[in-house]
């Protein structure tokens, strides 16, 4: 439920919920409208339902294992099935207090209502889905950045969208806009060390180096124990003349783990091919293909062929 509610808000939440909600009561309803008894199939059904739920709560497979869903709403369709067969006629529950047909058109208008719901929201999130592809098959990067800002007030709770959207930007050559558009994506969710890495990058293409070093020191009081943070500030504070600062960041990075700040630094200081060099004759200096995270190393790689293939 908790990943329910993160991934689709409390509107996609209270749209998945609400079947089962109507279930429930009608569960429930059947259960005291028959003295508290309900037949053996359908106690199953519910101690399998039950049961389901209990470990979803605790589990991240749930419905995301297909074979599960078709197990669930297999017990689920048997339910429904065993709610009908012990339907009572609407003159034997006591306390009814609206004919079947009105009861009916408004059960209808109110699956009609949940019907629009949905198709709104989910057609502004699969429009925006649509529009970050279509994106990145553009060459023009000032129409594709335009997709990307369409996408984005399409689906504004997608940080991922900002965050391509100033990836267009900086390779267009506005570098502060792409670190204004990172920075958003950052605060919206996206606060992981290799974004770090990347709107530090992107602030200082644009001149901004203390605003480059007062990220990173953001993302290490986030993720004290990251030697890649730490070593990349340390080179930052270093290109600023700042030695000592960067002597406590790059001690810091090898009191968690010296092999991996060695390796680090050798990568931002010298490149992939004097960093692998360097590991070879070296066995205290991790090689690029063993730094963590892994991901990371792809940035500085690319800078090394960019600046070969000049």
């Amino acid at each position: 439920p908790l990943q329910v509610a993160g991934e689709l808000g409390l509107i996609g939440l209270m749209l998945l919920s609400i079947p089962f909600l109507l279930i429930a009561i009608w569960t429930f309803r059947t259960f005291t409208a028959n003295h508290f008894r309900l037949s053996p199939m359908l106690w199953a059904c519910i101690g399998g339902m039950s049961s389901f739920a209990v470990s979803s709560s605790v589990s991240s497979f749930s419905f995301r294992a297909i074979q599960n869903g078709i197990a669930f709403f297999l017990v689920l369709a048997i339910a429904v099935h065993e709610l009908k067969k012990g339907k009572r006629s609407s003159s034997d529950i006591a306390g009814e207090s609206l004919p079947r047909p009105m009861m009916l058109r408004w059960a209808v208008s109110a699956v009609f209502v949940v019907l629009l719901l949905q198709t709104a929201f989910f057609s502004s999130r699969g429009a925006a889905e649509y529009l970050a592809v279509t994106a990145t098959t553009l060459r023009d990067h000032e129409e594709a950045i335009g997709r990307y800002e369409l996408a984005f007030k399409l689906d504004p709770n997608n940080p991922a969208l900002m965050m391509s959207s100033s990836w267009r930007s900086e390779l267009s050559g506005d570098s502060q806009t792409a670190a204004n558009k990172m920075r958003r994506a950052l605060d919206d969710g996206l606060g992981v060390p290799a974004t770090y890495s990347a709107l530090a990058k992107y602030q200082v293409n644009a001149g901004l180096p203390d605003d480059a070093q007062k990220t990173l020191y953001e993302a290490i009081g986030i993720f004290p124990r990251s030697v890649f943070l730490r070593t990349r500030l340390a080179v930052l504070l270093q290109n600023s003349g700042k030695f000592s600062d960067a002597d406590v960041q790059l001690n810091a990075a090898a009191n968690i783990d010296s092999k991996q700040a060695a390796g680090w630094y050798s990568l931002i200081r010298k490149g992939s091919l004097m960093a692998f060099l360097e590991a070879q004759e070296d066995k205290n200096v991790a090689p690029p293909a063993d730094l963590l995270p892994l991901s990371i190393v792809r940035e500085f790689l690319d800078d090394q062929v960019e600046v070969s293939r000049r």
